[in-house]
């Protein structure tokens, strides 16, 4: 067992390798960032990090909603065969043959045009 001196030095020495508590870094972090997007008051680091967020992509005012474009007509090219008793439109003849196979009530007996 340890006495006096000896009992005083490992204390010493436990209070000295003993972790230092967690200090706070918001307050050095909000004193380093120096510069804010006029946009969106994003704090930035330093100008080239608040250049690279306003070039970013997922800024708001970049991200405007485009116009819809229709894709009907697209549609329409694609679809090359048309089934000759409903007039479905099928994008290959293996699709318009599986419709005529199916079970649909429209085509009991219809003939499968040929390829």
């Amino acid at each position: 067992m340890a006495r006096g001196k000896q009992k005083e030095d490992a204390r010493m020495r436990a209070d000295k390798n003993k972790p230092k508590e967690a200090k706070s870094q918001l307050k050095d972090r909000e004193k380093a960032m120096t510069h804010t997007c006029p946009v969106c008051k994003t704090p930035c680091a330093n100008y080239n990090v608040m250049k690279q967020h306003m070039e970013g992509t997922m800024r708001a005012d970049k991200n405007k909603p485009k116009e819809a474009k229709s894709q009907l007509k697209d549609r329409e090219k694609a679809m090359t065969h048309t089934c000759p008793v409903c007039k479905t439109p099928c994008a290959n003849y293996n699709v318009m043959k599986q419709h005529m196979e199916g079970t649909y009530p429209k085509h009991p007996n219809a003939p499968i045009p040929p390829q």
